[in-house]
């Protein structure tokens, strides 16, 4: 079964055992390394493209940033300015809010008054002096609804005193009348706001 091979053949079967052995030894050692060797290649390069990406967003942060605080700033002017933005008109817009404040109280508006306010940073301040007639109930409803209305108003020198008996209280009166004075401002967009 086993031929004697001669010495040609027999050179030849060793060099292809040692080229076998060489291929063997390739594939279990060197192959994997070269194949980390690739795929840590194609990591880096796929790492170096997403930090090439984040750089560029980076790049874009602060231009980015200033927008979002302008659309912010945009945002709340228009939920807490008066809706008007010349002086007169935004005074009309305040005074019509205290009315509207006063009838559901049930109190009597006597007078308003509407009074020079402070220019601001893109906002302009406009103040209404208010006069009005109620009881504690009624003050309290108005300084609430005052107080929590968007837009934002700001109530100051409050003054409270005994009404002057002039009448019987009527039926939707408790207690003692009051004579209510007190200063109200808003704030008008600019046309920078």
């Amino acid at each position: 079964m086993i031929e004697r091979l001669t010495p040609a053949q027999s050179r030849a079967a060793a060099l292809a055992l040692l080229a076998l052995a060489a291929a063997l030894g390739y594939l279990a050692a060197v192959a994997p390394v070269i194949g980390l060797y690739r795929h840590y290649d194609e990591r880096i390069a796929d790492l170096t493209h997403r930090l090439g990406q984040y750089r560029a967003l980076a790049a874009t942060r602060a231009a980015n940033q200033r927008a979002l605080d302008q659309l912010t700033r945009r945002d709340l002017a228009k939920r807490y300015a008066l809706a008007e933005r010349k002086p007169a008109l935004a005074s009309a817009e305040v005074q019509g809010i205290v009315k509207r404040a006063v009838e559901r109280a049930r109190g009597e508006l006597l007078s308003t008054q509407a009074a020079n306010g402070q220019p601001g940073d893109g906002f302009a301040e406009v103040t209404v002096k208010v006069r009005m007639r109620g009881g504690i109930e009624s003050l309290r409803q108005v300084l609430h609804a005052l107080e929590s209305s968007r837009p934002i108003l700001v109530l100051d020198n409050v003054v409270i005193e005994p009404a002057a008996a002039r009448r019987a209280p009527g039926p939707g009166t408790t207690g003692q009348e009051l004579s209510i004075s007190f200063d109200v401002s808003g704030y008008a967009r600019g046309p920078t706001a």
